[in-house]
């Protein structure tokens, strides 16, 4: 009878199943980033490098110092410096020469050790002993030129002394000749005198009308020799000018 009582009996609906609260709000949460390789690389560097620093510590508590005993003794302190780079000379000196050309012995290079008025290179001197001799060749000419002008210049000056002694002659000789001349005219005048008075015959006034201009004549030969010393007296000065203007250039 019970059998049939829960048979006949109305069975009731399943209860709706609710949701849990939790399960809502994880829900409405936004989504969670995941770590990134950098983030997770930094974390596992610096528990490395704490590892290693406890093995460390670890070793270094676990060795005992070792103590030397040395004798104390008296000696010098060594300090060394050890450094890289370039040294630089503390005084740098620029060596050259005054004049330019081929190097023909080099007796010096670089780091070389030198002291004061130490020849460090000769120069092919050829070009220059070239010069030197063109010039030496120059001085000599120009001696010689200057030997020439003073022989000229002494020259000159014997013949202004020659043409000063034949100027002198030439004055003597014509100073003789003025001298004929007026007693010529004195005795061509005492004849023509003689003459009027019938005393002295036509042949002796030609004579002496004829001495007469012939002594004319020689005094003016005489005044021209006397020109042509003195232009030979200024033509010898001129020359010896010429020669004092040449030794002096």
């Amino acid at each position: 009878m019970a059998a049939s009582e829960f048979s006949t009996l109305p069975t009731a609906p399943p209860p709706e199943t609710a949701e849990p609260a939790w399960e809502e709000e994880a829900a409405n949460l936004p989504p969670r980033r995941r770590p990134s390789r950098f983030t997770i690389g930094a974390v596992l560097l610096g528990l490395a490098v704490l590892a290693a620093v406890l093995v460390w510590r670890y070793r270094n508590a676990q060795q005992t110092p070792i103590a030397q005993f040395a004798k104390l003794e008296r000696g010098s302190i060594e300090a060394n410096i050890s450094a890289t780079g370039a040294c630089n000379a503390v005084v740098t000196v620029q060596v050259g020469s005054q004049v330019s050309g081929n190097i023909m012995e080099l007796l010096a290079d670089f780091n070389t050790e030198v002291k004061s008025g130490q020849l460090i290179a000769r120069i092919d001197p050829q070009v220059f002993q070239a010069r030197v001799n063109h010039a030496r060749a120059g001085l000599e000419s120009a001696q010689a030129s200057v030997v020439n002008a003073r022989a000229q210049v002494n020259r000159a000056r014997a013949q202004i002394e020659s043409d000063m002694a034949t100027l002198d002659n030439q004055n003597a000789a014509a100073a003789k000749a003025r001298a004929a001349v007026v007693e010529a005219e004195r005795r061509l005048a005492r004849r023509l005198e003689l003459f009027e008075r019938g005393i002295l015959s036509p042949e002796d006034r030609d004579t002496a009308q004829a001495n007469y201009d012939q002594a004319v004549a020689q005094m003016r030969a005489s005044v021209a020799q006397v020109d042509g010393a003195r232009h030979m007296v200024q033509s010898a000065e001129a020359e010896r000018r010429v020669a004092e203007t040449q030794l002096s250039l």
